[in-house]
């Protein structure tokens, strides 16, 4: 089969299709206005990564009809293969356009809804099809779905089937104090921000703080000296016990609901680069249903004024969930309890937010984060 489709916004319905052996696609034409080349480039790419011809054909303005409805008409005529047409990304006119000439030339069109990732119809399919509402199949990754808005992803720290069982009981033994005592947390991420140059703390541990004392004791990959300080060995240490911690602890949770929810890829510590130069880093992202989902972590202990998760974490994780165009969901995940002006910023902004003792309930939070989503 040919698959058409539009490009005036990207989208992953765009390649979805494509990629899905359900709808048997053997080549791929993209048709965009002048002004959308780069974004079909990018489209283009991806799907050439996996092995398939395309070819980008520029049209004319929308509103030169006759034209658009000309381009499209001799692709289809012209066609050495059944056609079919992915309406997911065109515009209501190129859409209307579009129908016209599937009509006349009985070729099926279709789209993809953007949310939960199902097949809707909009002429009758060709018998060897999938039928209506079918699942499109879970065919990127996270490097192939930042690769169609022209994003590099250049490092991921773990990724959901490369963890460290030995990091996350550590994480998971972590967020249990945190939750009871917040203020040892607090206590850990001062030390670590004080050090010598053999990474020792400069800072002693708190008499106070016992469990702190027992936990840096038994875990194996810091040390308490003799005189209640901690020697965190190296850099790679200092991170994770200084926040690094979380990102281990979320991805652990989020991979005991990959079976649930079919999550086909999500990673920790993930770096990008995009237009060449701007790096940006998320502290978890992963995908469902070719839906990206991006997750910031904090472990700042707030204390005084109010406490809070910072007003400008918040505008940075809206930025950066939309950067180059990504149709991301976000969430803030932070030990801090947000303000009543944070929480009606978040909404307002569309992101989730867990915060505080809420975090004892993770699994269920992350459940109806994801199911009213997709």
């Amino acid at each position: 089969m040919h698959l058409i489709s539009f490009v005036d916004d990207i989208r992953p319905e765009i390649v979805t299709p494509a990629l899905d052996p359900q709808f048997r696609i053997s080549q791929v034409t993209l048709f965009c206005e002048d002004e959308k080349r780069r974004d079909a480039t990018h489209v283009a790419e991806e799907i050439r990564h996996a092995k398939l011809p395309v070819n980008t054909l520029p049209i004319r303005p929308e509103w030169d009809v006759q034209a658009v409805h000309e381009r499209l008409s001799s692709v289809i005529s012209l066609s050495p293969a059944p056609c079919l047409i992915n309406l997911s990304a065109a515009t209501p006119l190129q859409a209307a356009i579009a129908q016209q000439v599937a009509l006349r030339h009985n070729v099926a069109s279709f789209v993809i809804h953007p949310e939960e990732d199902r097949l809707l119809w909009l002429t009758p399919p060709p018998s060897a099809q999938p039928a209506e509402d079918a699942s499109i199949a879970d065919t990127l990754d996270l490097e192939r779905y930042f690769g169609l808005y022209g994003i590099e992803l250049v490092e991921c720290k773990y990724r959901l089937g490369n963890r460290d069982s030995k990091l996350e009981k550590l994480s998971c033994e972590l967020m249990d104090i945190a939750i009871r005592q917040p203020e040892a947390i607090h206590t850990l991420n001062r030390l670590g921000a004080g050090m010598d140059k053999n990474f020792v703390s400069r800072l002693h541990i708190p008499v106070e703080q016992k469990e702190l004392k027992d936990f840096i004791s038994r875990c194996a990959i810091a040390c308490r000296t003799s005189d209640d300080r901690i020697d965190f060995g190296d850099a790679e240490t200092r991170f994770f016990l200084c926040g690094g911690w979380l990102e281990v602890w979320l991805l652990y949770q989020v991979a005991q609901l990959r079976d649930e929810f079919d999550i086909h890829d999500a990673a920790s510590g993930v770096k990008i680069v995009s237009n060449e130069t701007v790096r940006n880093e998320y502290d978890l992202a992963m995908l469902v249903n070719n839906q990206l989902f991006l997750v910031e972590c904090k472990t700042v202990v707030q204390k005084g004024q109010g406490g809070g998760v910072g007003m400008d974490v918040l505008f940075k994780l809206d930025s950066v969930s939309q950067l180059g165009g990504l149709h991301a969901h976000a969430m803030l995940i932070s030990l801090s309890v947000a303000t009543a002006d944070e929480v009606s910023r978040a909404t307002l902004q569309g992101l989730a937010l867990i915060n505080g003792k809420e975090l004892h309930n993770i699994r269920e939070r992350l459940r109806h984060w994801i199911r009213a989503t997709t």
